[in-house]
């Protein structure tokens, strides 16, 4: 640049700050680069990690399911939507227990994941206690709650025949409270007297009888005290065993009573 005849220069730098600059401008390079790198290294990895995560080595290639009694497995599987593809990621144990519990023979499930390739389902079956005819030509299968387990076209061997005024919903669904006090009955049968219950009458002001597969009858008045009044039928019946048409009245446990054809009562 000239100025008054005279060429002017740029000021001169000192070269230990245009060193200085240099370094630090190196510095910030790679301050930069590193945090591309771990980006890059971020994103690398979590790509990795998904494609881990869902393939085939890391699916539910085994289902285990444990508890008492036969297991259909199909049919848990297919509740539970877990197939041998399933990633073991997107099982959800809380989620698939709820899906199993609505099958209608299913008490209680859980569920749990075992890396890499295991899942566990244990399961608590209901208890059958009673049957009920369906009005299909078939009869219901019952737990002590009221509900109804399943299905079959015959009556099922062992369990007592449920005569109540109630509808039978299906498979999943309860009966009404009035059945439900003959499912209670039904369910406090000792051992003593297991096998020998042939059917559990519901009057429609509640009172319970039962017939014996001896072809005695047996009158329980109300569903309480269930334990005293089963404990005196079987003292009874341990004893003179009243015959076929004979009703043994255990309302009040601690007197009961044998009534014949006729209808005359005797102390039991």
């Amino acid at each position: 640049m000239v100025a008054n005849g005279t060429v002017s220069r740029p000021p001169r730098i000192d070269p230990r700050i245009r060193e200085r600059r240099a370094r630090v401008a190196m510095a910030r390079g790679r301050r930069r680069l590193k945090a591309v790198l771990a980006v890059a290294g971020a994103l690398v990895v979590a790509v990795g990690a998904t494609v881990l995560l869902y393939s085939p080595l890391l699916s539910a290639r085994h289902l285990v399911v444990t508890g008492e009694g036969a297991m259909p497995v199909s049919s848990i599987e297919a509740a539970a939507r877990i197939t041998t593809s399933t990633p073991l990621v997107d099982v959800s144990p809380g989620l698939d227990a709820a899906r199993i519990e609505r099958l209608p023979w299913v008490l209680s499930a859980s569920v749990t994941r075992h890396w890499p390739d295991t899942v566990v389902i244990h399961l608590t079956r209901r208890v059958a206690v009673a049957t009920m005819r369906d009005g299909a030509g078939g009869y219901a299968i019952l737990d002590r709650t009221g509900r109804v387990i399943g299905t079959a076209p015959g009556a099922p061997a062992g369990l007592p025949l449920l005569l109540a005024s109630s509808g039978v919903p299906a498979p999943g669904g309860y009966v009404d409270a009035a059945a439900r006090s003959g499912l209670e009955v039904a369910g406090m049968i000792p051992p003593v007297l297991a096998g020998q219950v042939r059917s559990i009458g519901v009057s429609a002001g509640g009172s319970i009888s039962l017939v014996l597969t001896s072809g005695v009858d047996a009158t329980l008045g109300s569903p309480s005290d269930l334990e005293a009044k089963f404990e005196s039928l079987a003292s009874v019946l341990a004893g003179a065993p009243p015959g076929p048409g004979q009703d043994v009245d255990v309302s009040v446990p601690g007197e009961p009573t044998v009534s014949s054809m006729s209808g005359q009562r005797s102390p039991g």
